[in-house]
């Protein structure tokens, strides 16, 4: 029904309201006129973008989970990173990205799922994770327990990270200007109540201030793991892993001089989108489909090779 009423709207202009009836209801909107369209962009970049395109791990070939992501936007301020967010991404190791708002995590953790595209990622994926979900308690018992669950969990609230403690690799990004001034620290007792007190937030390299929660805080800032973001926000990676894949240089180079934005992404996701297939390449074997033979009935089935570990380190 609702098919059949929106085959009878009008086309969308620019500049000209709509009046859209839907099931006794009316939806109106207007369109802003052409005239307050950004610019094109100039034609070298425009013709750099379409070779990028084009070329092999380029997005315009396969469309996969995210690929509208900007990696860019997240991740210039930790590409050194990049890698090693890449492999553990890969791996399905625990990760979470701390950002100053819902948004900027939201897109972070897409961003990041994108990175080994077209593979799928298997762990549990929260963009945006809050204290108040149903799921954070699970979480931090199994943690507590030292069974630290896959996943990807964006969060904004340095109480969540505070709570989740030890958690083996933490991502930062994002302007630390963003993030208010103070926060209150929360913990929980054995019967769930909680506790604690404002601490300052401040920007790297500023001296601890003074008074209520002064020492608490020059203590936080000692610390090498995460928890020292609830004192000093950064961006950065607090992680133990030791990558194989050594960072590109070139790519990082590149994506700094790159005439904007949109060719640093597409440059970026062209570089993993060709890691991701150079690492999936050793399994192609083994999902290869063939012919079995005829069964009792006549026709024949189709199957994959049976995964064989010595053939596969053979071909390494």
């Amino acid at each position: 029904m609702v098919r059949e009423i929106a085959t009878n709207w009008e086309s969308p202009q620019c500049g000209k309201q709509l009046i859209l009836p839907v099931s006794g209801f009316t939806i109106t909107s207007t369109l802003p006129p052409a005239s307050s369209l950004p610019p094109p962009f100039p034609e070298d970049v425009d013709r750099e973008l379409e070779l990028l395109l084009q070329s092999p791990g380029g997005s315009g070939g396969t469309a996969a989970a995210f690929n509208e992501a900007n990696l860019h936007a997240s991740f210039k301020g930790i590409m050194d990173h990049l890698w090693t967010i890449w492999e553990l991404a890969l791996l399905g190791e625990p990760l979470i990205v701390v950002a100053p708002s819902s948004y900027l995590c939201s897109e972070a953790v897409a961003s990041l799922l994108s990175l080994i595209s077209p593979l799928p990622y298997f762990g549990e994926i929260r963009p945006y994770f809050t204290i108040h979900d149903s799921y954070f308690h699970t979480v931090r018992d199994q943690v507590s327990k030292g069974c630290v669950p896959s996943g990807v969990f964006g969060i904004t609230n340095l109480v969540v990270l505070k709570s989740l403690q030890p958690w083996p690799h933490v991502v930062s990004i994002g302007d630390d200007m963003s993030y208010q001034s103070s926060v209150d620290l929360q913990y929980f007792d054995s019967n769930n109540n909680m506790f604690g007190e404002s601490v300052n937030i401040q920007k790297p390299g500023s001296r601890n201030s003074t008074g209520r929660g002064g020492i608490l805080k020059s203590w936080i800032g000692r610390r090498r793991d995460a928890t020292s973001l609830i004192s000093t926000y950064q961006e950065k990676l607090w992680s133990s892993y030791q990558p194989c894949t050594k960072k590109s240089n070139s790519l990082i180079n590149r994506v700094k001089n790159a005439k904007n934005a949109s060719v640093a992404n597409l440059m970026i996701r062209q570089h993993f989108g060709e890691l991701t297939r150079r690492f999936l390449e050793p399994f192609a074997e083994f999902f290869k489909p063939s012919r079995s033979a005829s069964t009792s009935g006549g026709s024949s089935c189709t199957s994959v090779r049976r995964f064989s570990e010595n053939d596969f380190f053979e071909t390494l």
